[in-house]
């Protein structure tokens, strides 16, 4: 069972996105969206957001499955499934995905930073092929980021509770598409966390 109301949940949220540098109007959209939500899980006698109350408003306000099954989804129902996403994976995971990151900056710690920069110095010694250091460095800001928003401000604080919940993470992003496909980005989202772990060590 949940264990924070969907009040607490929204406002987790906002802080999040806040912290993450979305845009103001952005986060309105959010909170219209939101305000809908509360009214629906009223009428459901319930403060708690469920997977099956979060489908189930999608299904009630917008017909989103059989618009799905038909091909008919439009952009403003398929942001309000991203909303309802969103609102789901961070309640189980603590985190934005990275699907939703619009921004370009998305630490605020200069410490963390500071490391971001020096791991990319790493990555150009260690003779990285371009594309792997891109890669590595954007998953690895990532983890900080996620990291961060947990209240770490050094890596020495970092911890496996903050490596599984960032692996979690990514295995519930990882959850559509062809299994091999999968797989080899799961394997490719795992190396820089590996090659972040000595280097933090140096």
């Amino acid at each position: 069972m949940n264990t924070i109301t969907f009040g607490q949940l929204r406002s987790l949220l906002e802080t999040e996105l806040h912290r993450l540098h979305y845009k103001e109007q952005s986060i309105k959209s959010y909170r219209r969206m939101w305000l809908r939500i509360t009214k629906f899980l009223a009428n459901q006698g319930t403060a708690y957001l469920t997977e099956k109350l979060g489908m189930a408003f999608l299904e009630r306000e917008f017909d989103y499955f059989e618009l799905e099954r038909a091909g008919k989804v439009t952009q403003s129902i398929c942001n309000a499934f991203r909303v309802v996403r969103m609102l789901l994976d961070f309640q189980q995971h603590g985190s934005v995905l990275r699907r939703y990151y619009k921004q370009r900056q998305l630490l605020n710690t200069e410490g963390l930073k500071l490391v971001l920069g020096q791991y990319a110095q790493f990555c150009r010694l260690k003779d990285y092929s371009p594309v792997t250091q891109k890669h590595y460095c954007n998953i690895c800001e990532k983890f900080l980021s996620s990291a961060e928003s947990q209240e770490i401000v050094q890596v020495a604080d970092i911890d496996i509770r903050h490596v599984s919940a960032f692996i979690n993470t990514l295995l519930a992003q990882l959850s559509t598409g062809p299994l091999q496909t999968r797989g080899e980005r799961l394997v490719l989202s795992h190396r820089p966390l590996i090659a972040l772990g000595p280097y933090s060590q140096k």
